[in-house]
């Protein structure tokens, strides 16, 4: 498996986008083992087609010596490709494309307060999932935007797991322009960071090692907070943040991810690194996600009846749902 497990890494997003309980009629480990088969054929089909002929190829004899960037680049970009075909042909349940299945029942307790908000979401997958594939009933009277561009991590650079770099596609650098046009275009009345599981990793920037924990991280991600927040707030009235959720990522063995995303030591260590940046900023609000969804700080798979999330990080359409009258009545209250 060791000699497939970058494509693993690649293929598995795409995979997820497609393979929807919607799509699947499938549920829970069902739904889980058919995603790995398919992320496992996928990735040993490009391991043998792509990466093998790459590797063994040269004009001269022994192998260049940028062959193995070239691999990492190639594979990157055709998950990134992938996924964007996904997304611009309307897989059921994506932003694109209809929704396979009827939008769950309205949950209890949905806020009454009908006065339209617009509400702008920057995140990342899980963020994505709320701006675009589940988007709020429209009895919530919320118009949503947002902007995410998957396979990308807030901070910037390449995670490092385990000692080892893990590539971001070479799209990123072009997140924030995007999101800022898109903000630009929205003009929200609020406008909420998500912040993602992709800051709990190791990071690899600006051609230093970053290690997460340390103060030196903390300090970065506060200096990333200012000036993203700043950004928003020339243009929304009203800025947020919402905290990490609890995560319950399978341990599938496919990738090393899932330990550092399930770790809640640090999942609590960002939260208060974001609480602490809150406390200093009183123009931005703190929107307690966590307490929320996992009031006891542990992995809890349903919320209010529903099951919360498909996969342990992201959202049902039923949990979408409930999250969203939640949101809605945080944003109207904090609104300028």
């Amino acid at each position: 498996m060791g000699v497939a497990s970058y494509g693993i890494y690649l293929w598995h997003w795409p995979v997820y986008v497609v393979l929807t309980p919607a799509q699947t009629g499938l549920t829970g480990w069902p739904l889980l083992a058919m995603r790995l088969a398919v992320t496992g054929l996928l990735a040993t089909l490009s391991y043998r087609v792509i990466e093998t002929p790459i590797r063994r190829w040269s004009p001269t004899g022994p192998r260049a010596p940028w062959t193995g960037e070239v691999i990492a680049r190639l594979g990157a970009a055709t998950a990134v490709v992938l996924t964007g075909i996904v997304l611009a042909t309307g897989a059921p349940g994506t932003a694109a494309g209809p929704i396979a299945s009827p939008p769950p029942a309205q949950p209890s307790g949905a806020a009454t307060d009908a006065t339209p908000i617009k509400v702008y979401l920057l995140g990342d997958s899980v963020a994505f999932y709320l701006h675009s594939k589940y988007p709020p009933d429209p009895s919530l009277h919320v118009t949503v935007a947002g902007n995410t561009l998957l396979g990308c991590n807030f901070l910037g650079g390449n995670w490092v797991i385990d000692g080892e770099v893990v590539p971001q596609p070479d799209s990123c650098p072009t997140w924030s322009a995007a999101w800022h046009a898109g903000l630009e275009q929205a003009k929200p009345d609020v406008a909420v960071m998500m912040i993602g599981n992709g800051e709990l990793f190791d990071h690899v920037l600006g051609g230093a090692d970053l290690t997460f924990g340390t103060p030196e991280y903390a300090a970065v991600i506060t200096q990333w907070l200012t000036a993203t927040t700043a950004d928003l707030g020339k243009v929304a009235p009203t800025v947020a943040i919402t905290n990490l959720p609890c995560y319950g990522k399978p341990e599938s063995g496919f990738d090393k991810t899932a330990p550092i995303i399930n770790d809640v030591g640090r999942q609590e260590w960002l939260n208060k690194v974001i609480t602490d940046f809150v406390a200093a900023h009183p123009d931005v609000h703190l929107l307690n996600l966590r307490s929320e969804v996992c009031p006891t700080g542990a992995y809890a798979a349903t919320y209010q009846g529903a099951p919360l999330y498909e996969d342990g990080v992201h959202w049902t359409a039923d949990g979408a749902a409930r999250v969203w009258v939640w949101l809605a009545a945080q944003t109207r209250a904090i609104r300028g």
